[in-house]
């Protein structure tokens, strides 16, 4: 007789029960990766304002060791940095500081349903929110620094 979905289910959850039972054993520091909370975002009416843009600005990050990141988009530069200080350390920060842009942590495990085209793959199942402007970018990397003694130096160039 052919099991229903619901015991084969019932199956599988208890095998992945003894791998992490397992796992934890091996790697006793081992975190379970679950998937971020849904975000539910307000949806607004039209609104017949006109949207003015500040002056253009560019994002350079500096590193101790003498790296300089500078590219054209602000939201490459924000994915460069993230990669170079390392994706885990960040979302620790994320996670600790609870960091968000549009109320989405900056590094998530899920693709936002209002902002999905705004996250830049990372890697390893971790999305990047970069839908914010260049003075929220820096002062996340400011945090993301303290948090980590990195020491970087993040600054706004204006009259690119």
């Amino acid at each position: 007789m052919e099991k229903s979905f619901v015991d084969k289910l019932g199956t599988v959850l208890s095998i992945i029960g003894t791998i992490v039972g397992i796992v934890a054993s091996i790697i006793p520091d081992a975190k379970i990766i679950e998937l971020d909370p849904e975000v539910e975002h307000s949806e607004r009416g039209q609104s017949s304002a006109i949207i003015t843009r500040g002056n253009a600005t560019k994002l350079i990050v500096k590193f101790p060791d003498g790296t300089v990141i500078a590219e054209l988009k602000a939201a490459d530069i924000l994915v460069k940095a993230v990669k170079k200080i390392g994706v885990e350390k960040v979302r620790s920060v994320v996670e600790k500081e609870k960091l968000v842009f549009c109320r989405v942590p900056v590094i998530s495990n899920r693709r936002d349903s209002k902002y999905g085209s705004s996250q830049k793959e990372l890697g390893g199942g971790w999305l990047l929110m970069t839908h914010s402007n260049n003075q929220m970018k820096k002062s996340f990397l400011d945090k993301v620094s303290e948090a980590l003694n990195l020491g970087l130096i993040v600054n706004i160039e204006t009259g690119i």
